[in-house]
Order: C-alpha cells, then structure tokens, then sequence
C-alpha cells in the first residue's frame, strides 16, 4: 500500500491533521494537510513548518513522495 510520507509520519505521530495543524508555526488549517496528503501539494512555507512540526531533517518535498507502506492487519 503506497502513501505520502506525510501521512505515513502523521500517524506514526499518532496526530490528527488538526493537532499537527496546530503544532506549526504558525497554525495550518487541517484543510491544507488533507490537501497535501491526497493531491501532493503544498506551499512551500507551509511544507517547511509541517516538516518542523513532524522532526522531519530530510528535503521538506520529499514529504510529498509516495512511499511503500506495508499493511497492518
């Protein structure tokens, strides 16, 4: 199963998109994290602070991409 690393982070983080909305500096509405992880778009100041917020210290772009997410049963 294949999902945005966005995603993929966001609920390891166990975070609702409103919770890491609110954990960005400032705020993102929830609306623009749904955005990104099912288009794949995002400005870039948003996508910097939404990378902030997750820890993440790779390419902030490369929360976008698409990677192989092994299914949980």
């Amino acid at each position: 199963m294949k999902k945005r690393r966005l995603r993929y982070l966001r609920e390891e983080a166990g975070l609702s998109m409103k919770r890491l909305g609110e954990a960005c500096h400032p705020p993102i509405a929830p609306n623009y994290i749904c955005n990104a992880e099912n288009w794949g778009g995002m400005y870039e100041g948003h996508l910097k602070r939404v990378a902030t917020a997750l820890g993440w210290d790779g390419d902030p772009d490369e929360l976008l991409e698409e990677v192989e997410v092994a299914e949980v049963s």
